[in-house]
């Protein structure tokens, strides 16, 4: 069994460097960190899937990355960090938290895949590269990316990878027992299709500030959404 702790869409910036969705509360990032650590939540591994920054085009995007992750090593368990399309500098992400790789937590091998975002934020997959990660993993898999694969959502804009038919049948073929997305702010309840548990955990920047841990014994999964309203003080 593993037990994972799992956070998204951080949206992290200062005070001056905010979204201009006002329900983003970016400047609370490292405090809410703070709060979650002080539950001291039981897990093996802790898993962050993207938009840790509100823009990675700014000059200062390599210090809040670091601000970031210093929080995150307070944690003491091996942590899987993604970028997300805010994140936007893949090269400059990984000198601050390393380059993706597959790792063996237990009996569970947990992929991140980091997945290219364009000007608009569609996003493409290196389909021969992931086809190589996935017959080498070992043990149950856990796939991690930002963006949903399942269900395909209709909307203007893109929440779901363009090649989500082709990456679901790659997950169903290797026996993928979950695969976690952020990027939807809403969530996704975990739901079953073609044998692969599916779920997109809600953002953590938005009030009531949401977190998730989710359990994996085998091919089973648990996903509690839990928040910190009424902990967190402002």
């Amino acid at each position: 069994m593993l037990k994972i702790l799992v956070v998204t869409d951080m949206h992290y910036a200062a005070p001056d460097e905010r979204s201009t969705i006002a329900a983003r509360r970016g400047d609370l990032t490292l405090r809410l960190l703070e709060t979650l650590k002080g539950l001291a939540p039981e897990c093996d591994a802790v898993c962050v899937l993207g938009d840790i920054i509100e823009n990675g085009f700014r000059d200062t995007a390599p210090l809040r990355w670091a601000e970031f992750r210093a929080v995150l090593e307070g944690f003491g368990k091996p942590l899987f960090v993604l970028p997300g399309n805010h994140d936007r500098r893949p090269d400059a992400f990984a000198e601050v938290f390393g380059k993706p790789a597959p790792v063996k937590v237990g009996d569970y091998t947990i992929i991140p895949f980091w997945d290219h975002y364009d000007e608009h934020d569609v996003c493409t997959r290196d389909l021969d590269a992931m086809e190589a990660q996935l017959d080498a993993a070992e043990g149950s898999v856990i796939v991690l990316q930002h963006s949903t694969i399942l269900p395909a959502i209709d909307s203007a804009y893109p929440y779901t990878l363009p090649q989500h038919k082709d990456i679901a049948a790659s997950y169903t073929r290797h026996g993928v027992a979950l695969s976690l997305s952020g990027h939807y702010h809403w969530g996704i309840e975990p739901f079953v299709e073609d044998g692969v548990t599916y779920a997109a955990v809600p953002a953590f920047c938005e009030s009531p500030f949401r977190y998730a841990v989710v359990t994996v014994d085998g091919n089973q999964v648990d996903m509690q959404v839990l928040t910190l309203e009424g902990i967190f003080k402002e």
